[in-house]
């Protein structure tokens, strides 16, 4: 196991999309009533040290992070107070972006997998929005009708014509993006509220809900009358939920109650599975709320002997876990960080580590990776400085 200390709170871990050796981290804390943050750069050594190679000070907290699918040096982040800021990753220095919509503290943000140039935000303030990064105002917003805060907004992984947008109440808005208006509205079960979702990239139908009682929904897009499944995966909130990048079948969990629970998701569909993908995609034609949402709810077309088992308890932290994140680039490596100041990283492929231990030896890190550098795409979209 590798452990770091951070000055602040990490409110958001990310591993580098692009550099198999990198990982990205912001924080936030409060100093004299006043939040405060840092935007991070760190680097897997050759001894296997974790190093900060760039950092830079924030004049409010971090909330969130998302790397670009195309350019390889672009990053945005969501803040306390609502300005979505762009970065350069090859000079850490200042934003090279400013984007103001909001009217509170965004809560979330999300680059498109199809377009590295696209990206959702959402707010406290009630609303989502869409953006282009060229372009300082967004091409669509929305409100919620009821006034509550947008927790989370998410592109579906496979599907460009979808994503989805979760107020607090959780009611999940799933929209059309090249229409760019509301195609279905998911009623929650009673009394659920939620905290964070997380797509299967390799199940299009898949979609996980958490709530801040510990609770973790799986939704069949094709039958959202209700739940086909339902499980108690924490004692308190659920603060962030992730399918493994590598298997289809592996979700973690993380929770303010500082565990973190490695499941094993089955869910076969009785589909045939000889259908095209695309052919079975969800659109605005299947998702409308009339006789179209009917004909994809019935059981043909649903998941089957959907079972959810706990294959390994982590307890790396003393104090609630905020954020986590798998590697896209080694199997089984994954970190967290947490409200005592630290974050860890360890592989669970090799790992011995008991619920009961906090400080166990995990793993060797010196063979993340096999190049001390990767290649980087530096072309980027135009843009102006603010």
């Amino acid at each position: 196991m590798l452990r770091l200390e951070t000055e602040f709170i990490t409110s958001d871990l990310q591993f580098s999309k692009f550099d198999e050796k990198g990982l990205l981290g912001i924080t936030s804390d409060t100093f004299d009533t006043k939040y405060v943050g840092q935007l991070s750069y760190y680097r897997f050594s050759a001894s296997g040290q974790l190093d900060e190679i760039q950092s830079v000070g924030l004049p409010t907290g971090g909330v969130g992070m998302a790397q670009s699918s195309r350019y390889s040096t672009f990053l945005l982040t969501a803040h306390t107070d609502p300005v979505l800021r762009l970065w350069n990753l090859d000079q850490l220095t200042q934003p090279v972006k400013r984007y103001t919509f909001h009217n509170m503290s965004a809560e979330d943000v999300q680059v498109s997998p199809f377009d590295g140039e696209e990206f959702l935000s959402c707010s406290k303030d009630s609303s989502f929005a869409l953006w282009t990064m060229t372009q300082s105002e967004p091409i669509f917003a929305s409100t919620n009708e009821a006034s509550f805060p947008f927790l989370s907004s998410q592109y579906h992984p496979q599907n460009p014509s979808l994503f989805v947008a979760a107020p607090m109440d959780g009611r999940l808005e799933l929209w059309d993006r090249k229409e760019l208006k509301r195609i279905y509205t998911v009623t929650p079960p009673e009394d659920l509220i939620f905290s964070c979702m997380a797509f299967n990239a390799y199940n299009e139908f898949m979609l996980s809900v958490a709530d801040e009682y510990g609770h973790v929904y799986i939704w069949d897009l094709r039958q959202l009358k209700k739940p086909v499944y339902h499980f108690q995966a924490h004692g308190l909130a659920v603060c962030q939920m992730k399918f493994n990048p590598h298997d289809e079948k592996l979700m973690g969990t993380a929770s303010t109650d500082s565990h973190f629970h490695l499941w094993y998701v089955e869910g076969n569909s009785r589909h045939n599975r000889k259908t095209k993908a695309n052919d079975r995609r969800p659109s605005s034609d299947l998702l409308e709320e009339s006789e179209a949402s009917n004909a994809i709810s019935g059981m043909d077309n649903s998941m089957e002997n959907v079972d959810v088992q706990c294959l390994k308890s982590f307890k790396t932290h003393n104090l609630p876990i905020t954020t986590w994140d798998w590697s896209v680039h080694e199997l089984g490596l994954l970190a967290d960080a947490g409200s005592d100041y630290s974050l860890f990283v360890w592989n669970f492929v090799n790992s011995s580590f008991d619920d009961d231990e906090s400080q166990s030896d995990v793993t060797n890190l010196t063979n993340i990776g096999s190049n001390e550098s990767s290649s980087r795409n530096h072309a980027s979209p135009s843009h102006t400085s603010s």
